[in-house]
């Protein structure tokens, strides 16, 4: 009972892995978000300039455009390390233009960085786990990968009897049925 906790502890950590790296590969199949509603920071200054935005958020480097008369969201990316205001007036967009926007700051997503780290280094990881294993059940000198063309069959003999007279030789059963044996 111990020997199939055993097998069953390294089946499963490897079964484990491959959901992991199957769920990975699968998250790494769709894009995070839609490419369409991208648009890049001098569209916006210049939709700044004409009045055309509404609100702008600011998450991290990540910008979320509201523009006015429309509900739709647009994305945006500013340069990392400088902040919007900045990056607004040498685009040309003046302090009365910036001040008719809605500018709000948040935090910057952690967990996103860290999430999208993660499912990339995912499939490295497993790879590596499982060439570990494989090598670390080759080594040791009675080892099965190295020994898959030898043969565990055994060689018989007919001639060479498999149970010898030393082996018997107290028995009284025994006796009694050599001894059938010859009155037959």
């Amino acid at each position: 009972m111990n020997g199939n906790r055993t097998n069953w502890g390294r089946n499963g950590f490897v079964y484990v892995l491959i959901l992991v790296a199957a769920i990975a590969l699968f998250v790494n199949m769709f894009p995070r978000t839609p490419q369409a509603d991208v648009v890049e920071i001098s569209k916006v200054a210049r939709w700044v300039q004409e009045g055309k935005v509404a609100s702008i958020v600011v998450e991290g480097d990540d910008l979320r455009v509201r523009l006015r008369n429309s509900p739709r969201v647009i994305r945006s990316r500013k340069e990392p390390g400088e902040d919007l205001l900045t990056q607004l007036k040498a685009y040309g967009v003046s302090s009365t233009q910036i001040a008719e926007v809605d500018v709000e700051v948040k935090p910057g997503n952690q967990f996103g960085n860290w999430l999208y780290i993660f499912t990339n280094l995912l499939p490295i990881i497993v790879v590596g786990a499982l060439f570990f294993l494989l090598l670390r059940q080759a080594q040791g000198g009675n080892s099965q990968a190295f020994s898959f063309g030898k043969s565990r069959a055994r060689l018989y003999v007919g001639d060479k009897p498999t149970v010898t007279f030393d082996d018997v030789a107290g028995a009284e059963e025994a006796k009694q049925e050599l001894q059938e044996v010859v009155e037959f």
